[in-house]
């Protein structure tokens, strides 16, 4: 029990301390691509002024917008076209006197607006205004849907929507289907026999095929649920999925309903897999399938696609254009933790001791506490 708490606080840590310099790293380029042209001039004199990246909407079939906020906590928004279509921009908000004056030189293709009302920051939202409310919802997160005026206030927002984005996918993910389903059909606990992993392999070696595709769907349902509302709350774009997804999967693993001693998180693992980039879920899901059926391992193949998951996510990246970075980092960390959690496994298959895949039910064995997965 104290390992398993010391385990989740020392995960939750890690994640904190590097998830953070993750996304500021990709803030702008996962959005807008390659930082070229007059996209790149802008982000000079951004750097230049000193002035903090508060949002970015744009890419590379149409206008970037900008919002940043200067050192007094002014507001403001770079509006940047690299189409040379000819094609007219409109304003995203009221031009202050000093913006004026910025936009009195030479055409470059960049608008710059001031916003110092509350009316003309009502405008620097993330979407257009046009769009549907779901999809300014989902990629932007109520977060970004809230004024900011810069300053302290920014942060302790900002901070609150992540924490309130972890937490809720946690208590989400905390729910054991395997627990559950055995409890509420089979009046016992899947903890007591096999391995005493509260997972869908557990499962099906004790209860059968029917236990087990129940607990697979349940799992997979709370991990749609937990990525869809953390969307909600910070937004596709600023990493909501991957905080949403990984606290599901910690939930899974170390859940709070039942004293920190829950399942492997491979099931939790895939969805958010597929929740994230469906590309990169069918390469890894064709790794487990290909490992599985040569060998018959379910920890072999969770195991060595968990090791590909990272190269996939890289190779799916750069193969796109775009950055590698959060994206590759949330592969690792995942990664990582799902081979951890398969240590004893690991000892069990080379020790020639590991049960190979069968849909048979087997006889009911009490847990072996020392092999608990």
């Amino acid at each position: 029990m104290k390992k398993r708490i010391y385990g989740f606080l020392c995960t939750v840590i890690a994640v904190f301390v590097m998830m953070p310099a993750a996304f500021a790293q990709d803030d702008v380029t996962d959005v807008i691509g390659a930082v070229d042209g007059e996209i790149a001039v802008v982000m000079a004199e951004i750097a230049e002024n000193g002035e903090d990246i508060i949002g970015v909407i744009g890419g590379k079939d149409g206008p970037t917008i900008i919002n940043v906020t200067d050192a007094e906590g002014n507001s403001k928004t770079y509006t940047v076209d690299d189409n040379n279509d000819g094609t007219e921009k409109s304003e995203t908000g009221a031009v202050t006197e000093t913006d004026k004056e910025e936009a009195s030189g030479p055409d470059t293709g960049i608008e710059t607006t001031g916003a110092s009302s509350e009316e003309e920051q009502e405008t620097e939202v993330l979407f257009a205004q046009n769009d549907p409310f779901i999809i300014r919802l989902y990629g932007g997160g109520i977060l970004n849907m809230i004024p900011m005026n810069g300053g302290a206030m920014n942060v302790i927002i900002t901070v609150a929507m992540y924490i309130l984005c972890a937490l809720i996918a946690y208590a989400l993910g905390s729910l054991n289907f395997g627990i559950i389903i055995s409890k509420l059909i089979y009046k016992d606990d899947i903890r007591k026999y096999g391995s005493g992993n509260a997972g869908t392999t557990n499962m099906l070696r004790t209860y059968g095929k029917g236990a087990a595709i129940g607990t697979i769907l349940g799992d997979a349902l709370k991990v749609v649920v937990a990525i869809l509302i953390g969307n909600c709350i910070v937004g596709a774009l600023f990493g909501g999925g991957y905080i949403a997804g990984f606290f599901a999967v910690l939930g899974h693993v170390y859940p709070i309903y039942y004293k920190f001693k829950g399942g492997k998180g491979v099931v939790a693992s895939a969805i958010t897999i597929l929740m994230l980039d469906w590309r990169v879920f069918l390469v890894v899901l064709g790794v487990f399938i290909l490992v599985v059926a040569l060998w018959r391992y379910i920890s072999l193949g969770s195991i060595l696609s968990a090791a590909v998951y990272p190269m996939i996510t890289y190779a799916a990246a750069i193969s796109s254009g775009r950055p590698a970075g959060i994206d590759f980092i949330f592969a690792l960390v995942l990664a990582i933790f799902v081979i951890v959690l398969h240590r004893t496994n690991i000892q069990r298959l080379l020790d020639g001791k590991e049960n190979k895949l069968s849909f048979k039910k087997k006889d009911k064995k009490p847990a072996d506490m020392g092999n608990n997965k």
